[in-house]
């Protein structure tokens, strides 16, 4: 099988008709921060998808690595998730906030996969979900402070548009965003990540503000030092803090249980979203029945519980969709082949780069990939910082008019349906930029 693909050029060739009418439209021409982003470098319309292969509305054929802002593990179009919302579709697409079938057999299933989970709320998003374990943590505290981390991305909102990228400090005292209500911030501390010295400082000197610590393990694509998520948990409980796992990307694509399996870490809360949803949008937040119970709505009366409603939360559709992925997840031996892909990859392709005399690292956890260029693999967003972020500008560049589908220094996520055919070509197509010297 020959695989091929048809690229534009980027930056000389007249604009396709959709970007002006976009810009028209959405504010920064894109339906989104990502895809106005995206347009800088390669303005695109997506027409359909199937397995690893995007098809452009100019009909360009892109290999992507995107894969739905990594929620698409299995691929574009699976089979047995389509299968399943056919069906689905037959039966009703919203049911409103009543109990069916599909959201009772998935619950189960969490339960029974995640280490944390004893009971859940649904959620319709992975930042909605953020948020609702954060006012879980405050109910069952009763403090409003959150500690979290800075360059990590937790959704749109307040708590996480706060210390997002500024510099870390006692308290962070900005917003990363317009319209977050100053009057929060002072309850917002952000530190630099893998500073265990620090967060027992805030601890100690804040603890009796803080509800919960807040962080994503694998934070956009910088691997954790295990230790510190052994001592984050040691700490919390010195401190009778609650400990928070984002685990909206990392949940269901590490492993079937998530980073608190990987790293044999367990938090009092855990937020999900992406791959959960199995395409569609859905998010949960799982914990011990001691705290998920504080969104019991029949102690509402009483002003003590959390409100978690939302009119397409555990949406049959999503719900079904969920369900036949992670039915799909538990097949005997997907995660240690994705694994193995995984670091197959990055070894091939840090091959290539050393070949061809490129300064640069290739990193990445399981199934992620990242090119950074430096003398190291980052660890922290500090130290991200530190490297050479234009020319990974230039390299996402060139992988764009290549045919290879990226995100502007975002993750870059392999899914089920990246077979060895499509590897090589991708191989392939990095050796020859690479020997071009195209970034």
């Amino acid at each position: 099988m020959t695989l091929t693909t048809q690229t534009a050029p980027l930056t000389d060739a007249p604009q396709p008709d959709f970007v002006a009418e976009a810009a028209a439209l959405f504010p920064g021409g894109g339906i989104g921060p990502s895809d106005a982003t995206l347009r800088t470098l390669y303005p695109a319309m997506i027409h359909r998808a199937e397995g690893p292969w995007l098809h452009t509305s100019e009909g360009e054929k892109l290999l992507d690595f995107v894969m739905g802002g990594s929620a698409l593990i299995l691929g574009h179009g699976d089979a047995h998730v389509a299968a399943a919302v056919a069906e689905q579709v037959g039966r009703g697409t919203h049911y409103y906030q009543i109990l069916h079938e599909p959201a009772l057999r998935f619950a189960a299933k969490l339960v029974e996969t995640i280490p944390v989970a004893e009971k859940l709320i649904y959620t319709s998003t992975g930042s909605d979900a953020v948020q609702q374990a954060v006012r879980l943590a405050r109910a069952k505290t009763g403090r409003p402070g959150v500690l979290k981390f800075t360059g990590a991305y937790h959704g749109t909102n307040d708590v996480a548009l706060v210390g997002m990228s500024s510099p870390q400090g006692r308290n962070a005292g900005q917003a990363d965003a317009g319209g977050i209500d100053p009057a929060g911030l002072g309850n917002v501390f952000a530190v630099a990540r893998d500073d265990l010295a620090r967060v027992e400082t805030l601890l100690r000197l804040e603890g009796d503000r803080i509800a919960c610590v807040l962080i994503d393990p694998l934070q956009r694509w910088l691997k954790p030092d295990p230790a510190f998520l052994t001592g984050l948990r040691a700490l919390c409980d010195q401190y009778g803090v609650l400990l928070v796992f984002d685990e909206v990307v990392t949940g269901f694509r590490l492993s079937l249980g998530g980073a608190q399996a990987l790293w044999n870490v367990t938090p009092d809360i855990a937020a999900y979203g992406k791959i959960i949803g199995g395409g569609l949008p859905l998010g949960a937040v799982v914990g011990p029945a001691e705290i998920m119970d504080m969104a019991d709505a029949r102690s509402r009366e009483a002003g003590t519980a959390v409100a978690t409603s939302g009119t397409f939360n555990a949406n049959v559709l999503a719900c079904t969709a969920g369900l036949a992925t992670v039915e799909r997840l538990c097949t005997p031996g997907l995660y240690e082949g994705l694994a193995e892909k995984g670091a197959a990859l990055r070894h091939e392709m840090q091959a290539i780069l050393d070949q061809n005399g490129i300064a640069a690292v290739v990193g990445g956890e399981a199934s992620f990939w990242h090119v950074t260029f430096g003398d190291h693999e980052p660890t922290t967003y500090e130290d991200n910082l530190g490297m050479d972020l234009e020319r990974a500008r230039a390299l996402d560049r060139a992988l764009l008019t290549n045919g290879i589908f990226v995100m502007p220094n975002g993750r870059r996520s392999l899914s089920v349906a990246h077979g060895p055919e499509e590897i090589a070509y991708f191989l392939s197509v990095f050796d020859d930029i690479c020997k071009k010297k195209a970034f």
